[in-house]
């Protein structure tokens, strides 16, 4: 007569048998094996009349613009819209038994339950995958302690586990340890003075720069090349345009 309470809001629907609780439970934090999805996907194939139930094929012109990640991530999409079609089948059988016969009361044989059953296990095994998805999107924001936490974390009421941080600080911890009785790396060159005073034999030698190629190049290389200026032609025609004389040879005897 008052209505509820604000305080109080009901957040939970009417509870559910045990036996299905337990095994929804584990469908949906561990899924479906790859053979039981198989057999259930080729057990209710899809109505011919709606074909709707189909997951939309890839159009090929889009289909060769995609990289290889971005059609593996549609390929796995495609095959959750597939489950979700198996499961609607199955609701529609059942369902369309009554609406045949109305007037008649439906009866839940042991086939149709059977039925339900398997259409709840498809429903659990796409909720479990996209938690997996959910799992694999946020991978790369994490670091590499929490990724190798993240990797053997179970679901349960949070995506990572409830006792996630506590797994990463372990790890850390771990790892710190490790470092700790890891055995040191033996140095072969030290820098320090012998005995003497001298440099230790086993020091390194300084560093000189040998001279490559390109700086024998640059030593060699004469003063920038100017352009000669060409010569004017009339100040250095002959002045005179005599004809040079020969004196004449002599012939001995």
């Amino acid at each position: 007569m008052l209505g509820e309470n604000p305080n109080q809001p009901n957040r939970f629907g009417p509870n559910i048998h045990e036996e299905l609780e337990s095994r929804w439970t584990v469908y949906h934090r561990e899924g479906l094996s790859a053979e039981r999805r198989k057999d259930l996907l080729s057990k209710y194939l899809l109505p011919e009349y709606c074909k709707a139930l189909n997951p939309p094929q890839l159009n090929d012109e889009i289909r060769c613009l995609l990289p290889t990640h971005a059609l593996k991530n549609d390929h796995f999409l495609s095959g959750l819209q597939e489950q979700l079609g198996a499961g609607m089948a199955i609701l529609g059988s059942i369902l369309s038994q009554k609406l045949n016969t109305p007037e008649s009361e439906l009866i839940l044989t042991n086939e149709a339950v059977e039925k339900l059953a398997e259409a709840g296990q498809l429903f659990a095994s796409v909720h479990q995958a996209v938690s997996s998805k959910r799992k694999f999107e946020i991978n790369p924001f994490l670091d590499t302690d929490c990724r190798s936490a993240a990797v053997k974390a179970c679901i349960d009421d949070y995506l990572f586990g409830s006792d996630f941080l506590t797994k990463v600080k372990t790890n850390r911890e771990m790892k710190k340890a490790a470092d700790e009785i890891k055995k040191p790396e033996r140095s072969t060159f030290t820098s320090s003075a012998g005995p003497s005073g001298t440099q230790s034999l086993n020091s390194r030698r300084p560093f000189h720069r040998f001279k490559t190629k390109e700086d024998q190049k640059v030593k060699r290389r004469k003063e920038p090349y100017t352009k000669r200026i060409p010569r004017d032609t009339h100040q250095y025609k002959k002045k005179t345009t005599e004809k040079r004389k020969f004196a004449p040879r002599s012939y001995r005897n």
